[in-house]
Formats: C-alpha cells, structure tokens, sequence
C-alpha cells in the first residue's frame, strides 16, 4: 500500500511539472506554448509573470488569475476570480487593440509578452479613442459601476437610452479614475447618447466627451473637498469644479434632473 502510495505521488508531480513547463526525464517543453482549450483547469502561480500558456475565454483556474491581475496593472480592470469570461476577453481586445495586436481574445505568445512588460502610459492618442459599447460596459462593470436608463435600453439616437457607444476611453478613465479615488457608489445616468443633451460645441455628450452621474452625499462631498472650485455655469449659475483634464458641473435644472455632469478635457 505504501509503495502504490509513493508511486501515486510519482506519477503527479511528473504531470504536474509538464503542465508548467519544468523538465522531466531529461526532456523540457518550457519554450513551448500549450493550449488551454475551452473549459480546462489550470494551476499555477497567482502572481508573477504568465506562464507561457495560451489562454482563451473558457479557461479557469490560477493562471486565468494572474492573466487578470496583469490586465488590471495594465489600465484594463477586471475582477480577479480565476475564471475567463466575456469580461477578461473584451479586457484582452482591449489591451491588443492599444498595443497593436491582433485582437482574437486570446492570450499567445506576443499578448503575453506585452502582459508580462512593465505597465507604461497608454500608447499615444488612445484618450480619444472610441469605445464600443460593450468595451465600456465591461469596464464599468469590472469596477462595479452601474448605469441606468429612463427607457431601458442602448440605442445611441433613441431619447431615453443610456449608451456607451463612441464614449472616449479618457472620459471613462474619469469615471473608473473617481470611483477609485473616492470610493463612493455611484450610477451613470447619461453617456454618448445624443438626445436630449445640447449638440453645441466639440465636447458633447454624442461625441463622447461627457457622463452624467447620479449624485449622493458621498460622492458630492468628494469632489467639493478634491476639485477646484470653478465659476459657475450657464444661465443657472450651475456649481461647478475643475480637475486634471476635467469639468465637474452640478446641474440642478438639467433635463434628466439634477446630476453630475462630468467633461473630459484632454
């Protein structure tokens, strides 16, 4: 019984030291990249570099953690649960997209290459670029933000949708920035809709420099003891405050009710 026990214990650790990569026998496939198909368990370490496995959306386990710890520090949030849904997959488009990669989801050998490099600024220009609507959702959602919507849905140029369609990723960094900072709950009323805001000028909200926020104590009194106080706006006198690269506005008669209205001015 002893010896069965021993040999057991043999026979796991020789398949375990293959699935990471380790030398057995004389024999090594640590240069070569293994597949983890849909649904397959992984183990490894949670911290440090990826492993050189190729990770794709149906894998689980603690190197599925460690890929969502790397997006995280890479500017893409994402809850780390060992599990890779459609949240990490648009995290990983999202992250391919910015450093020119092939954006399939999935994490070989050059996605993790960049994964695994110290986390930088953002390449050049991506401030301004456009998200769909379901980047942005998958954000917010990482980061525990909700939104809502009047007429519950996403059309962009349907009165009473709330969309994220063409919403620039620096006005959602601000968004994911305040929710960190002041770690107050809030909910987005308003994003890159069209109507019923004002179409004036280059900074709207259906060009997707703008959100709007529900206020409450918590987050009004973060940004009143956080921001510059501004002067106010518009034939309202509205209260407003200054941030890096940003506008905070309090519009008390606005046409959804009072709220925040936050500008992206980068």
């Amino acid at each position: 019984m002893k010896q069965n026990k021993r040999t057991t214990r043999v026979v796991l650790s020789v398949a375990l030291a293959g699935v990471i990569g380790l030398s057995v026998a004389g024999t090594t496939n640590a240069s070569a990249e293994d597949t983890v198909k849909s649904g397959d368990r992984l183990t490894g370490a949670a911290a440090g570099p990826l492993a050189p496995l190729t990770l794709r959306q149906g894998a689980r386990g603690e190197a599925v953690k460690t890929l969502q710890g790397r997006l995280t520090e890479h500017g893409h949030p994402v809850a780390v649960d060992g599990v890779f849904g459609p949240t990490t997959t648009a995290a990983v488009k999202d992250f391919q997209n910015e450093h020119r990669l092939t954006a399939d989801g999935a994490v070989g050998q050059k996605t993790r290459q960049a994964l695994n490099a110290a986390p930088s600024a953002r390449p050049g220009g991506s401030p301004s670029r456009e998200l769909t609507h379901s980047q942005a959702v998958a954000r917010l959602k990482a980061a525990d933000i909700p939104f809502s919507s009047s007429g519950h849905c996403i059309d962009k140029y349907k009165r009473g949708c709330t969309s994220f369609q063409g919403v620039r990723e620096g006005t959602l960094n601000l968004v994911l920035d305040l929710k960190q900072r002041s770690r107050c709950d809030f909910v987005i009323t308003g994003a890159a809709e069209k109507y019923p805001h004002s179409t004036s000028g280059p900074r709207t909200h259906e060009h997707g420099y703008k959100i709007d926020i529900r206020p409450n104590a918590c987050l009004n009194s973060f940004i009143r003891n956080h921001m510059a106080p501004g002067k106010p706006r518009g034939k309202n006198n509205d209260p407003r405050w200054t941030g890096r690269n940003a506008e905070y506005v309090l519009e008390l008669h606005g046409r959804r009710g009072e709220h925040w209205d936050i500008t992206y001015l980068g």
